[in-house]
C-alpha cells in the first residue's frame, strides 16, 4: 500500500499522449516507410557475442543495443512515449510505453521491473528506468528486431557456443537448482557446491525413517549413508567449486545428485535412465534404499548394478510403451505449455503458427516452441486490436 501511495504522489504529472493526439497516431500504424538501407541496419542478424543470459537460462540482448539499433536506422526522429502513470502491484512496477517512429506509431508494450522500497541499492527512480528498458526491447521485438533470441534453434546453438550451466543454492530455498552463465564469466548465482561428504560418525535415529525429515539429521546439508560397518550414519556436506555443463545434444544437466565423479561406466548409464525417467532425488533414493538398502549407486557392487541397469531399462520401456499406446488409443497428455497453447483461439493459433514456421503438432512441441508461438499470438492479437480501434476512429 506504501509502494502503490507514493507511485500515484511521485508520477502524477508524468506527461503522456492526449486522446486527439493518439487517434491521429492509430490511424499512422503500419504507414511508415522505410528505405532498404534502412531496413537492412533494422533486422540486421543480431552479434552473438553481444547477447547475454540471466541466471534462469534465459538469453536476452541488452537494452541499449537495441536503442544504438534505433538510432542508427531513424536517428533522432523516434521515440517512447508513456500511456499514463506507472502503476505497482505486489512490488511489481507496470509501466506502458508507445513507440513512435517519424510520428508514426509502430507499437505498445508494457515495461516492467521489481521494487521494494526496503532495497537501498535500488531507488524508485531506478526502478522507473529499468521498466523503461524493458518496453523498448518489447517494442522493438513486435517491429522485429533481434527475434533470434526466441528461435530454439538459434537459443540451442547459441548456449552450445556461449553458456554453461552450473549448481548452485537458490538462496530463498536453500535447495540446489541449475544456474547458467556466459563461459568464462566468474560471476555465479549463489555458492556453488560439489556433492561431498564427510561421515560425523553419528548414527541415524530410527524415527528419520518413518518420515525423512533433514531437520532431525541437522538440516539440508546432512544425508545418510551405509558404513563398512553396515550401520547408517549422518553424513555432513562438504562444500566445493564444480561446474557442469550442459550435454552438446541440448539435454538439461544431469542433477547434481546424479552426477558421477569416479569415471565408472555403469553408475554413467544409471544415472542417464534415472534422469531420463524423470525421477526426483528422493524418489531415486527411496528405490536404493528400499531394494539395497543403501544411499546411493557408488555404494552397490558391479553386480547389483547390472541388476539396477536391467530393472531402469525395462522402467524406461515401460514408459515408452505406455506412452506409445497412449497414442495409438488417442490419449495425449499435454505439457502446461502446450495445455496453453491449445487454449489459444484458433484462427489466432493458425496464423501464429504460420508466422513461426512450425507445422507440428501440439503434443510434439517443446517449451521453446510453445512460447514463440504464444508470443506470436499476443503480437497478433495486439495488431487486431489497433486495426479495430483505428476501423473505429476512421467512422
Amino acid at each position: 500500500m506504501e509502494n502503490q501511495l507514493m507511485v500515484q504522489e511521485e508520477t502524477k504529472n508524468v506527461p503522456t499522449i492526449s486522446e486527439d493526439y493518439f487517434k491521429d497516431l492509430i490511424v499512422s500504424v503500419g504507414t511508415l516507410i522505410a528505405t532498404q538501407e534502412q531496413q537492412n541496419i533494422l533486422f540486421a542478424p543480431i552479434d552473438e557475442e553481444l547477447v547475454e543470459i540471466r541466471p534462469d537460462g534465459l538469453i536476452y540482448l541488452p537494452w541499449m543495443e537495441y536503442v544504438s539499433r534505433l538510432k542508427k536506422t531513424f536517428g533522432l526522429e523516434w521515440g517512447i512515449v508513456p500511456k499514463g502513470n506507472p502503476q505497482i502491484e505486489n512490488d511489481l512496477i507496470l509501466w506502458g510505453f508507445y513507440l513512435v517512429v517519424q510520428g508514426k506509431l509502430m507499437g505498445f508494450a508494457y515495461g516492467e521491473q521489481q521494487y521494494q522500497s526496503s532495497n537501498p541499492q535500488m531507488t524508485y527512480g531506478d526502478a522507473l528506468e529499468g521498466a523503461k528498458s524493458n518496453a523498448i526491447m518489447r517494442l522493438c521485438k513486435g517491429i522485429g528486431i533481434g527475434l533470434e533470441l526466441w528461435q530454439p534453434t538459434f537459443i540451442r546453438r547459441w548456449k552450445e557456443k556461449y553458456a554453461e550451466s552450473y549448481i548452485g543454492i537458490d538462496k530463498k530455498t536453500g535447495k540446489e537448482k541449475v544456474y547458467w552463465r556466459k563461459k568464462g564469466e566468474n560471476d555465479k548465482q549463489g555458492e556453488i557446491k560439489e556433492v561431498k561428504y564427510r561421515n560425523t560418525g553419528k548414527l541415524v535415529p530410527k524415527e528419520y525413517w518413518q518420515n525423512r525429515d533433514s531437520a532431525i539429521l541437522g538440516g539440508e546439508s546432512f544425508k545418510t549413508q551405509k558404513g563398512e560397518d553396515g550401520k547408517w550414519y549422518i553424513w555432513e556436506k562438504e562444500e566445493n567449486t564444480q561446474i557442469i555443463k550442459e550435454e552438446s545434444n541440448g539435454e538439461k544437466p544431469v542433477p547434481k545428485s546424479f552426477n558421477p565423479t569416479n569415471g565408472n561406466e555403469q553408475i554413467k548409464t544409471i544415472h542417464t535412465l534415472v534422469t531420463k525417467l524423470q525421477w526426483s532425488e528422493e524418489e531415486y533414493r527411496d528405490y536404493l534404499h528400499n531394494k539395497y538398502n543403501v544411499g546411493s549407486s557408488k555404494d552397490l557392487n558391479d553386480e547389483q548394478r547390472t541388476e539396477l541397469i536391467k530393472d531402469l531399462s525395462a522402467k524406461m520401456n515401460e514408459k515408452l510403451t505406455g506412452e506409445k499406446t497412449k497414442k495409438q488409443n488417442g490419449i495425449v497428455e499435454l505439457t502446461e505449455w502446450q495445455e496453453k497453447i491449445k487454449n489459444i483461439p484458433k484462427d489466432l493459433l493458425k496464423e501464429a503458427l504460420k508466422r513461426a514456421k512450425i507445422t507440428n503438432r501440439i503434443d510434439t512441441l517443446s517449451d521453446d516452441q510453445c512460447n514463440l508461438i504464444w508470443e506470436l499470438a499476443n503480437q497478433i492479437a495486439d495488431e487486431i486490436d489497433h486495426k479495430n480501434i483505428s476501423s473505429d476512429g476512421q467512422k
